[in-house]
């Protein structure tokens, strides 16, 4: 087995590499004026592959890379692929989202390794690491309560509560009815979520338990797009996943998770 990868993820790519004594294969991709992607000349032939998808500067620009780099490994027997923020999985269900999906179905695709889908898939070979298994340690035997800040964050905000075995509040953004809110008065409070591309959810949710005297917050996010999650200053620390290029958050490290779904 060797690892596969484009060289803006190579720091991730040789650190689940080196965990898991493999060698690792650099793919160079270069770009015609004309915004068109050009492969150097590769073709990878080894039984099996695990292709690590591009650091996201432009999702749409590696979406591209990252079908040629499948396109290399197609004489493989086995590919895995490591795709830490999958395209368009916000718009989870949609035509939008299942025209990107298929787009890797031509590939012997054994399992597609990824980080807190926004959308659960059904199926068996998508393994989707939870937030709680990566950010979990760092509040084990602390006094901290956790946070969903809307709807869509209930399940994987509940994992995480059941992984501390602390209680869970529940925050509805649109009508600001909050399940537990007596429980926030001088509490730590961990809000976790998947996404944060504007910061309004985040926000929202940091002003509510602020008014209701929460003690601290900090928040888990999975994938950070925007810098712009914490105007207001009343969120201590938000820890982030290095899924995406984000700065001015804590930033921790997923190679482990990752290498250990791999080995299983």
């Amino acid at each position: 087995m060797i690892i596969v990868y484009e060289k803006s993820n190579a720091d991730l790519s040789e650190r689940i590499a080196k965990s898991l004594n493999l060698s690792a294969f650099r793919i160079d991709v270069s770009k015609f004026p004309n915004g068109e992607f050009s492969l150097r000349e590769a073709v990878v032939e080894n039984k099996h592959v695990v292709v690590i998808f591009p650091k996201i500067k432009n999702i749409n620009e590696q979406l591209i890379e990252f079908v040629m780099m499948l396109n290399t490994c197609k004489n493989c027997d086995i590919i895995d692929v490591v795709i830490p923020y999958i395209p368009y999985s916000r718009q989870g269900g949609s035509q939008a989202f299942w025209a990107i999906f298929n787009l890797f179905k031509p590939f012997k695709i054994r399992k597609i390794i990824t980080i807190d889908l926004h959308t659960p898939i059904d199926s068996l070979y998508v393994i989707n690491i939870l937030p709680h298994e990566i950010f979990g340690s760092f509040f084990r035997d602390q006094d901290f309560i956790v946070v969903a800040p809307d709807n869509g964050a209930k399940n994987r905000a509940k994992k995480f509560a059941k992984y501390l075995g602390t209680e869970l509040i529940l925050i509805d953004k649109n009508s600001k009815k909050i399940v537990n809110a007596r429980k926030i008065k001088n509490r730590h409070c961990l809000i976790v979520d998947d996404i944060t591309d504007t910061g309004r959810t985040i926000e929202n949710a940091a002003c509510i338990l602020n008014e209701f005297q929460a003690k601290s917050l900090t928040a888990c996010i999975s994938h950070a797009f925007s810098d712009k999650t914490n105007k207001s200053g009343l969120i201590e620390k938000i820890y982030v996943t290095e899924s995406l290029k984000s700065k001015g958050f804590k930033i921790i490290k997923i190679d482990r998770a990752i290498s250990e779904k791999l080995h299983s």
